[in-house]
């Protein structure tokens, strides 16, 4: 009978899942795992503190895989510029950061909410560009730098398992 069953359930069984990429970026303080291998760019964007380096790094996924873009951005701000007391401006910034995310005509926010993970304070939200794709994001300040973790994924599959695996396995460095 567990011979009968095992070959019933044998097309749903993927013996071809591959271990995750692990990046560990030491400088920036943090690592994160990802089913493909990052590319990493830096560019600048003039915002209130001047002109500010934004460093990314994102995965364009295979056309066969649930999602289309994974990607972490940190932006790094000058010294001493979030005190650590003081979650007012942390919390500004992050805000400003999700309003801008959907700007946008055909961007609607679906939720957003405040959550606890390792002792550090996330904002989560997810925005849905009309029925054609939907973003699921997380963002912090941790050592005066705004890190903001998304999947870009198509609308139709904005819920699968590899948004919340990926986002889940983001992790500072202590």
């Amino acid at each position: 009978m567990r011979n009968i069953l095992f070959l019933l359930l044998l097309p749903f069984v993927s013996f071809s899942q591959q271990p995750w990429e692990v990046l560990q970026d030491d400088s920036l303080g943090f690592s994160i795992k990802a089913p493909f291998e990052f590319d990493k760019k830096v560019n600048e964007a003039m915002t209130d503190f001047g002109l500010q380096e934004i460093i990314s790094y994102g995965i364009k996924a295979p056309d066969n895989h649930s999602n289309y873009l994974y990607q972490i951005m940190v932006i790094p701000y000058p010294d001493s510029t979030f005190h650590p007391d003081s979650t007012a401006f942390k919390n500004l910034v992050i805000q400003e950061f999700i309003d801008a995310s959907h700007d946008t005509e055909t961007a609607e926010k679906i939720y957003q909410t405040n959550t606890l993970i390792d002792g550090q304070e996330y904002e989560q939200w997810v925005i849905h560009h009309g029925n054609e794709y939907s973003i699921k994001s997380r963002a912090t300040i941790k050592n005066n730098a705004l890190f903001v973790i998304q999947v870009i994924t198509d609308y139709d599959k904005s819920v699968n398992v590899f948004i919340d695996k990926y986002l889940d396995s983001f992790k500072f460095i202590e």
